[in-house]
C-alpha cells in the first residue's frame, strides 16, 4: 500500500510528535508499505530524501523559529506552501491513504488531497491540534478556526489519538465520531537497560529532557523543588537534555550550592539518549500538559523511574507506578517524594512493569494503526 504521512515536523525537527512519524514510517516501511512523508523543510538543504526503496521524504519551506521551536507564522507558512506543493506530491506519490498528524496546520492538506483526489485521511491527534490542550498558548486561535478545525475533523475516515485524556478533551471539541486512543510506541530495541553503569552512592542524577519552554514547567521545577531539595550531604546534578527559549532564565534562577549542579548536554542525537537514561537515578517530567510523552516512554524502557505529574498520558504509561504520579502543580508532593528516593536504595526494581514492552512496542503500535488503515 502506499501511504502518505503528513507532520509539519520530522527529525531532525520537531520534538516527540516527529520522532513517533520516524518511528511509525520506519515499521510500516518494515512491513513493505510504500511510505511517502510530507514535512518542512529547515536547516537543511535538500527537498526530496529517499531513504530506501520504501521511504522518501518531501520538505515544504516553513518559516520556522527554530529546530525546536515553531510559532503561528512558521505554521501557516507550512499550511501555504504545502498547498503550492501538494499537487505535484500527490502526482508523484498517488497515495492510496493518507496519515494527517496535527489537525492544524496539516489538515488543510491532506483536506484538499480528499476531495479533489479523494484520498482518505486518517486524523492524528497529538495534543495543541486539540482546542483546549494548551489554553494560555492556543485558545485565542482555535476560536479563529473553530469551523474549519471541525471540517478536517469532520471528513476524516478515522481520528486517533495518542492518550486518554487527549480523546476526551476532543470528544468536547468534536463528539461525532468515535476516537481510538492509539498510544505513542518507543523503540525497544534502541531503549533497554544497560546494566553495566556503576553507580556512585554519593551522587544522585535527576534528569530532564525536554524542550526548554513553558509546556515543560522546568522553570517552577527548579525554583519550588530542585533548589529546596534537601540533599542530606549527597550530590545532587540536575542533567538537563534539551535547549529553547528558557535555558538563560534557568541560569538566572539556579540557587548553586556546593551540593547541587545543573549540567546542560543541549540537543542529542536519539542513539546517544540510551547511555543518559541509563546513567542517571531518575526522570522528572513536570510538564502542565501532554499528548503522549515519549520520554517517559524511553525512561520506562530504560528501567529508569520517572517522578511525573498527574497529567493526560502519565497516568496509562505509569499504571504500576501510581505512587510516582504527583498530584498537578503539587510542587511540595513532588519534593517530599524525590527526598524519599534519594534516601532509598535500590528503588529501581520497584518499578518495572511486566505489561511494559508489550503495550508500548512499535510492532503493537504500527499493528493497530494498519487495522485503522484496513478498517
Amino acid at each position: 500500500m502506499k501511504i502518505s504521512i503528513i507532520n509539519y515536523e520530522y527529525p531532525p525537527i520537531g520534538g516527540g510528535a516527529a520522532t513517533f512519524t520516524k518511528y511509525l514510517a520506519q515499521n510500516l516501511a518494515q512491513r513493505d508499505h510504500k511510505v511517502s512523508i510530507l514535512t518542512s523543510l529547515f536547516n537543511c538543504k535538500d527537498s526530496y530524501t529517499k531513504i530506501n526503496n520504501n521511504i522518501e521524504i518531501f520538505r515544504v519551506k516553513s518559516y520556522r523559529k527554530s529546530v525546536y521551536e515553531s510559532s503561528i507564522k512558521g505554521l501557516i507558512s507550512f499550511i501555504f506552501f504545502g498547498l503550492l506543493s501538494i499537487d505535484k506530491y500527490y502526482k508523484i506519490v498517488k497515495p492510496d491513504i493518507c496519515i494527517n498528524f496535527f489537525a492544524l496546520p496539516c489538515g488543510p492538506l491532506s483536506l484538499y488531497m480528499k476531495k479533489k483526489y479523494f484520498v482518505p485521511y486518517i486524523l492524528c491527534l497529538r495534543g495543541a491540534d486539540v482546542p483546549g490542550f494548551s489554553p494560555k498558548e492556543t485558545n485565542f486561535y482555535h476560536k479563529i478556526v473553530k469551523g474549519f478545525n471541525k471540517t478536517i475533523f469532520k471528513e476524516s475516515l478515522a481520528i486517533t489519538a495518542n492518550s486518554k485524556g487527549l480523546r476526551d478533551l476532543a470528544y468536547k471539541f468534536y463528539n461525532k465520531k468515535n476516537i481510538k486512543v492509539i498510544y505513542n510506541g518507543v523503540d525497544t530495541e534502541l531503549f533497554k537497560p544497560i546494566y553495566s553503569y556503576e553507580t556512585n552512592s554519593n551522587v544522585f542524577n535527576i534528569l530532564f529532557v525536554g524542550r526548554l519552554a513553558h509546556q515543560k514547567n522546568i522553570i517552577n521545577f527548579i525554583n519550588s523543588v530542585f533548589n529546596k531539595l534537601n540533599t542530606n550531604g549527597l550530590y545532587i546534578n540536575l542533567n538537563i537534555v534539551g535547549d529553547g527559549p528558557l535555558k538563560k532564565k534557568i541560569m538566572e534562577i539556579f540557587q548553586s550550592s556546593n551540593y547541587k549542579t545543573i549540567n546542560f548536554y543541549g540537543l542529542l542525537e536519539r542513539n546517544k539518549l540510551p547511555s543518559i537514561y541509563n546513567s542517571n537515578d531518575l526522570l522528572v517530567l513536570p510538564s502542565l500538559y501532554e499528548g503522549m510523552s515519549n520520554v517517559v516512554l524511553e525512561a520506562k524502557a530504560c528501567n529508569l523511574p520517572v517522578v511525573a505529574f498527574n497529567i493526560a498520558g502519565n497516568e496509562e504509561m505509569l499504571e504500576e507506578d501510581k505512587d510516582f504520579l504527583i498530584e498537578k502543580n503539587n510542587y511540595n508532593q513532588m519534593r517530599n517524594k524525590i527526598e524519599k528516593l534519594i534516601n532509598l536504595k535500590n528503588f529501581k526494581s520497584l518499578t518495572i512493569s511486566k505489561n511494559f514492552y508489550t503495550k508500548f512496542s512499535m510492532k503493537n503500535i504500527t499493528d493497530q494503526y494498519i487495522d485503522v488503515i484496513n478498517y
